[in-house]
C-alpha cells in the first residue's frame, strides 16, 4: 500500500446527519437499505480532466461517489485540492491486486501513491446519501486499486470510565477496483506508459455521451 501525504483542510457540508435522530434499534435484517448492494460501496460517476495536485500524477482523473447504503451514518475524511475541480479529494490507499493481475517487481515500482493527510475535515454521509470525489486516473488499474476508509458517524458517549489515549475508534475500508469501472470505459481504456492498463478517455467519446464544457464526461445514458 502507497500513501503520499498532504497537509490540506477543507471546510465542507455535505448532508450532515445528527446521529442522535438515527433509529434506537436497527435490525440486522433492514441494515441495508438496498438489499443488492453492500452497505457502503464506491460507484463509478464520470471520467474527465482532472488538474493533477502534484508532478507525479497525469491530467485524467476517476470521478466516483461514496455511499452510504446503510441506515446508520457514517464518517470520512475530506481534503480540499484547492484546484477547482468539482468533488473534493479523501485519504486512500493504493492496494496491489492478488491473483492473476497481480503486479510484478516491476509495476511494482510503478504503483502511483495515495493520499494521507495530516489534517482533514471529517464530513458525515447520511443514509441513501453520497459523496463526490475524485482520484487520478491510474490509481486504479488491473494490477492495484483503491481503498477509503470510513467509520459509522454515531454519537459521543455521555461518560466513560476511562479515556484512552490516541484515536482507536474502529473504521471499515471499501473497495474501488479496475472491473467496477463500465465495460466501456475499460474497452475504450488509453494505456499510459507508466501505468499499465490504466483507464482513460478516448479521443472521439462513445455515441450519447455528454462532454461537459470543463472537459467532464458522463457515460452514455441506458437505452
Amino acid at each position: 500500500m502507497k500513501t503520499i501525504k498532504l497537509c490540506l483542510a477543507v471546510a465542507l457540508a455535505v448532508g450532515f446527519f445528527h446521529p442522535a435522530s438515527s433509529s434506537a434499534q436497527v435490525s440486522a435484517k433492514d441494515f441495508e437499505i438496498d438489499k443488492s448492494k453492500p452497505f457502503v460501496y464506491i460507484k463509478f460517476d464520470h471520467f474527465g480532466e482532472r488538474k493533477p495536485v502534484n508532478d507525479s500524477e497525469s491530467a485524467k482523473g476517476l470521478w466516483l461517489r461514496l455511499v452510504n447504503n446503510c441506515r446508520l451514518p457514517i464518517g470520512v475524511s475530506v481534503l480540499g485540492l484547492g484546484t477547482g475541480d468539482p468533488g473534493v479529494a479523501v485519504n486512500f490507499e493504493v492496494v496491489p491486486t492478488a491473483g492473476r493481475d497481480a503486479p510484478d517487481a516491476e509495476q511494482r515500482k510503478k504503483m502511483p501513491f495515495g493520499y494521507a493527510a495530516d489534517i482533514g475535515t471529517l464530513v458525515t454521509i447520511p443514509p441513501k446519501g453520497d459523496l463526490l470525489f475524485s482520484v487520478p486516473a491510474e490509481s486504479v488499474t488491473k494490477q492495484w486499486y483503491i481503498q477509503v476508509r470510513f467509520g459509522f458517524a454515531l454519537p459521543e458517549p455521555k461518560s466513560i470510565d476511562h479515556q484512552p489515549s490516541g484515536n482507536y475508534e474502529p473504521y471499515s475500508v471499501v473497495d474501488f477496483t479496475w472491473y467496477i469501472i463500465p465495460e466501456q470505459y475499460r474497452k475504450s481504456e488509453s494505456i499510459q506508459p507508466d501505468y499499465p492498463g490504466s483507464a482513460g478517455v478516448t479521443a472521439k467519446p462513445a455515441k450519447d455521451t455528454l462532454v461537459h464544457e470543463s472537459g467532464h464526461v458522463d457515460p452514455p445514458k441506458p437505452q
